[in-house]
């Protein structure tokens, strides 16, 4: 019995020794367990800075010394996530911009480009073109019988009030009556006072012969020169002046106006 005790006594010691390993193993395979649960899972797509960034985590709970500040891939994330995206370019940078342009000699855009400036493609004409001026000869020698009236008066010949719209100058039945100045022939026609004439001139001036007897082998279109002969005087028909003469119209733009403001 005493001996059985005693084999009994020495296996004691083997027991709780092997007791306590089993402990120290489950204790350790729930630390790694434990552990491995709580490790981030990074995945390879996710990018090459978080890869980086749960070395970093890994290398710190190992012990290993950190190679600097430790970031979880949380951080990286909401720092790529908040990362500002331009939608336009404010004010200031265009105006940094334009003096940029005018300081390396680049001109901005304006209403008006400097170089108008005295630029001879741009500026006004030097030389203006005025109005040719233009002046009538007498076609006639004589002195002036009616003056121009603009006033309604008795026409005995014709029995009515009308004006009286040019100068009766005094002129030989038969005498030459000649351009008052450079023309173009506008019409041809007969009218109360007789035969006449009308040539147009520059500047919208119109000269019109009347109280003519025959008129020279002329047409509509001629052109004619100051003094060329246009037709001969004819009896004085459809005026109170009784006298031969020559019934001449002035008309600007075609408004009547006093030949004798233009005569020379």
């Amino acid at each position: 019995m005493a001996k059985d005790d005693k084999k009994e006594a020495r296996r004691l010691p083997g027991f709780y020794i092997a007791l306590c390993c089993c402990v120290l193993v489950i204790g350790a395979a729930g630390y790694f367990t434990e552990r491995n649960s709580s490790e981030p899972q990074v995945e390879s797509t996710e990018g090459f800075g978080e890869s980086i960034a749960a070395d970093s985590v890994l290398n710190g709970e190992s012990g290993n010394e950190p190679r600097g500040e430790v970031i979880s891939v949380s951080e990286v994330t909401t720092a790529a996530d908040e990362t500002p995206v331009p939608t336009a370019v404010p004010e200031e940078t265009e105006a940094v911009s334009s003096e940029a342009e005018a300081a390396a000699g680049t001109p901005a855009a304006t209403d008006e480009p400097a170089y108008a400036e005295d630029n001879p493609d741009t500026a006004p004409a030097a030389v203006s073109i005025e109005a040719e001026e233009i002046y009538f000869s007498f076609p006639a020698g004589g002195e002036i019988l009616a003056p121009y009236s603009n006033v309604l008066s008795f026409n005995e010949a014709l029995g009515d009030y009308r004006t009286h719209n040019g100068i009766d100058i005094a002129a030989d039945e038969g005498c030459s009556i000649s351009a008052a100045a450079d023309g173009t022939v506008e019409n041809i026609f007969t009218n109360a006072y007789g035969e006449g004439i009308s040539i147009a001139h520059s500047n919208g001036f119109v000269s019109k012969y009347m109280c003519l007897g025959g008129v020279e082998a002329l047409k509509t279109g001629d052109a004619v020169k100051r003094g060329d002969v246009i037709g001969t005087v004819g009896a004085s028909n459809g005026e109170n002046t009784k006298e031969p003469h020559l019934h001449f119209e002035l008309y600007e733009n075609g408004a009547p106006v006093n030949p004798s403001d233009y005569l020379k």
